[in-house]
């Protein structure tokens, strides 16, 4: 596989990091696979074939749909923590057509306890983190919730690679405002020319950096079409290895 082309840095003498940043989710913890196992043992506890009709392949269909969009609403800054958790599962079921959900908050629970205990990261996650660990200083950005994001790495084994775990909790905002970033760089004590943004979405992650002045790999699993310029874009996390 070719190395990843700096987009519109062609021909540039390439820039030695020194600190990385990562998003968490989906970037390097699967979300959408751990999610998905979690579902199907709510879907299994709550008895939600027998008792309401559904089918459990809709049903994650759905919540995963749902749960994507209430993130970027998050993101945008239209919805806070809370109106997240509390309006997720509501939403879902009147999708599916069930208007009175009267074990939501159950469900919700059962969800926060079960999914950040999945262990599954990103493919070749765990292999990027070991070639990476003791060449660069690695850190996390992250728009997810102080109460999971730690049940999170503890549970895929990869807290032990990260100096700075930062939250929007802990920075009292969240990407892609730039006080996030501003907030990670003062904690690591870290000149902007030394660091790099690694990051799945393109609002909170890319234009984030981008309103950071900050360098930023856009990973693209899916090789989805955009109008984004990244810095740099990669399809595979083996291909950030070869980037640095």
């Amino acid at each position: 596989m070719g190395k990843p082309v700096p987009a519109g840095r062609e021909g540039l003498e390439r820039i030695s990091y020194k600190h990385l940043f990562f998003d968490l989710d989906d970037t390097l913890w699967d979300s959408r696979r751990n999610a998905a196992e979690a579902l199907r043992e709510l879907f299994a506890a709550f008895r939600l074939a027998a008792d309401y009709g559904l089918d459990e392949d809709t049903f994650v269909t759905v919540f995963q749909r749902v749960n994507y969009a209430l993130w970027d609403r998050y993101s945008a800054g239209e919805i806070t923590q809370q109106q997240l958790r509390d309006i997720r599962f509501p939403l879902v079921f009147t999708e599916l057509g069930i208007k009175h959900l009267p074990n939501g908050s159950e469900m919700q629970a059962f969800f926060l306890a079960t999914c950040p205990r999945k262990p599954h990261l990103m493919p070749h996650a765990l292999e990027l983190l070991d070639y990476l660990q003791g060449r660069y200083r690695l850190h996390i950005i992250t728009n997810g919730f102080d109460d999971v994001q730690f049940v999170k790495l503890d549970s895929a084994g990869i807290a032990g690679y990260f100096e700075e775990v930062v939250t929007a909790l802990r920075a009292v905002c969240q990407k892609p405002n730039r006080q996030i970033f501003d907030y990670a760089r003062n904690r690591t004590q870290a000149a902007p020319t030394d660091c790099l943004m690694i990051g799945d979405n393109l609002l909170a992650d890319i234009a984030g950096a981008q309103n950071a002045d900050m360098d930023h790999v856009f990973y693209n699993p899916g090789r989805v079409a955009h109008q984004a310029t990244p810095t740099y874009e990669i399809h595979c996390l083996r291909d950030l290895a070869e980037l640095l």
